[in-house]
């Protein structure tokens, strides 16, 4: 019996129980969300899934707590059931072990999710067999939330990577003196700024969000780009010292909520830079160095990754060295059962989109359901036609949902002949047929449906091999 004098106190408990389980079954649908649909795709409901497993640590603790004072000291009311208040005190805190492993990506937290299950299944089979429940003991529905917290809630969210490809955890440095005077770069979402080191001298570039909109729901997501790029992306690439990406090197912590990304400082500028400047690049140029970025995209498909916004903007072209990937923040992880993605309305940027990243283009033609490493093609092919051309291939966004005329005319039209954007004529047969070849390079990459594309990235580069080995020689003048 509970003395009269702690009642009171066993009230407020009981409330607290009830705001606990409508916490609990809030979080329980989110985490259902989160782990069976494409909730965590979308960069501000990501964000809810992290209020959910704050909702479901809150819930287990609140459960070890009132478990643990059953079974250990009574304090609050005395237990008539030792065992299942054990038993529910332990599936708390092997669920609180759960939350804390995949946090930091741990694969302990599965142990913990299987103990954890295990006693939790245990103890609602016993409370089940019984006739009647203690209002002021352990209910089924207790236990039957935190065993959908600790299943639901123990198993770090994202794919698995594929067979042979490991993940690294993004390590954290010590936060550097930035100078912040002029930044080496700016973007729609974010800003990258040089590292001082001690003798005043640029080391390195930290890549932090910079919000530039009122609205706060989209400058929560625009922080979830570089949180995506340090939590989801980074661990995968950052083991292939890949030299056709850019080396990240680890991430910084600014402010609260707001952290940033260190990476190599690149000499040099973005392929958009150099087309300002010169208009389009030679020939044999623009072949070399969309070798080194379909080298990167390679690299990035061998773990899974499919980068979504590859465009000139985000790609590197150096003083010396090879060509190097940037930009990281709209990129996804392939379901390997699948061996797609779920796509959204704005992934990447609208005059180098497939046609499969339109909803309502999708929706119309069931040819365009597939969006996978094809899509990357397409994206690279579009940059090297206005790399050659200096204009781009579709300048008017033509497969804007909004201009039905341009995206049939997309559909049936291809590209326009690469010497029709030239400044130069054909002076000889040698010109001609090289012409012609990068033209099929070009048109079957940038295919409208995926299956007539480059189906990998080994295919594309196989191309422009090809090409370069019967044509390095021929010489194109302006």
């Amino acid at each position: 019996m509970v003395s009269v004098e702690n009642r009171p106190i066993l009230h407020k408990a009981q409330l607290i129980d009830s705001l606990s389980e409508g916490i609990g079954m809030a979080a329980t649908v989110v985490g259902l969300a989160g782990h069976f649909t494409s909730l965590t795709a979308f960069y501000p409901l990501r964000f809810i899934f992290k209020l959910g497993t704050a909702a479901a640590t809150a819930t287990l603790l609140w459960n070890g707590f009132r478990s643990g004072d059953r079974f250990f000291t009574q304090k609050i009311e005395q237990s008539r059931d030792r065992v299942t208040d054990g038993l529910f005190f332990g599936g708390a805190i092997t669920g609180l072990g759960g939350l804390l492993c995949a946090s930091f990506r741990s694969k302990k937290a599965f142990y913990f999710n299987v103990i954890g299950s295990m006693i939790d299944l245990i103890n609602w089979d016993q409370l089940r067999k019984k006739h009647e429940e203690n209002p002021e003991q352990v209910t089924t529905g207790q236990v039957s939330i935190q065993l959908g917290l600790t299943f639901l809630f123990s198993i770090p969210i994202g794919q698995r990577p594929p067979p042979g490809v490991r993940e690294v955890r993004v390590p954290y440095q010590r936060t550097p003196p930035l100078d912040t005077e002029k930044p080496l770069g700016s973007g729609c979402f974010s800003d990258v700024y040089s590292i001082k080191n001690d003798g005043g001298t640029s080391q390195g570039a930290v890549k932090v969000a910079c919000p530039r909109v009122r609205n706060p729901l989209t400058n929560l997501a625009i922080r979830q780009t570089i949180e995506h790029e340090i939590e989801i992306i980074a661990p995968r690439i950052m083991p292939l010292n890949s030299p056709y990406l850019v080396r990240i090197e680890g991430c910084v912590q600014y402010s609260f909520g707001r952290r940033g990304m260190i990476m190599e400082r690149l000499q040099g500028n973005t392929l958009q830079v150099h087309l300002g400047e010169r208009g389009r690049l030679p020939v044999h140029a623009s072949v070399d160095l969309f070798l080194d970025y379909a080298r990167g995209v390679r690299d990035l498909h061998r773990v899974g990754v499919i980068h979504r916004d590859l465009k000139p903007s985000s790609l590197w072209a150096p003083e010396t060295g090879p060509g190097k990937i940037l930009d990281f923040g709209l990129s996804a992880i392939v379901n390997p059962r699948t061996a797609r993605i779920a796509p959204r309305a704005d992934d990447g940027t609208i005059r180098y989109m497939p046609p499969e990243a339109f909803p309502v283009l999708r929706r119309e033609d069931a040819q365009l359901q597939h969006y996978s490493y094809p899509s990357d093609i397409f994206s690279l092919g579009a940059s090297f036609y206005e790399s050659l051309t200096g204009t781009m291939l579709y300048p008017n966004g033509v497969f804007d949902p909004r201009h039905a005329v341009l995206v049939h005319l997309a559909k049936t039209t291809p590209p326009p002949p690469l010497s029709c954007r030239f400044g130069i004529r054909i002076e000889n047969e040698m010109q001609r047929v090289a012409f012609s070849e990068l033209n099929q390079i070009i048109r079957k990459s940038v295919a409208y449906y995926p299956r007539d594309r480059y189906q990998t990235a080994n295919e594309f580069i196989e191309a422009l091999l090809g090409w370069k080995s019967r044509h390095g020689t021929v010489e194109f003048v302006p």
